[in-house]
């Protein structure tokens, strides 16, 4: 069983250190009128996190987040 969480903040932690110049609006890249559920940044970090997983479909990731993982995602539910 892989460890979802530890990955995703070892990349979270990895992108905002080295791209820190694109993320000019806290963890956004673009100033958003409302503020959006999840940041770009965390948006990104859950996606290469996936692919590292080999979590191909984008369904299944967020079906994954809501039954294994509501706890550490509450967004996912």
């Amino acid at each position: 069983m892989h460890d979802l969480k530890a990955i995703y903040v070892k990349v979270k932690g990895t992108i905002k250190e080295h791209c820190k110049e694109y993320f000019v609006f806290e963890e956004n890249i673009q100033k958003y009128p409302r503020s959006p559920k999840m940041t770009d940044l965390e948006v990104i970090s859950l996606s290469i996190t996936a692919e590292c997983l080999q979590i191909d479909s984008e369904n299944l990731l967020w079906s994954k987040l809501q039954t294994d993982y509501s706890e550490l995602f509450p967004i996912a539910s």
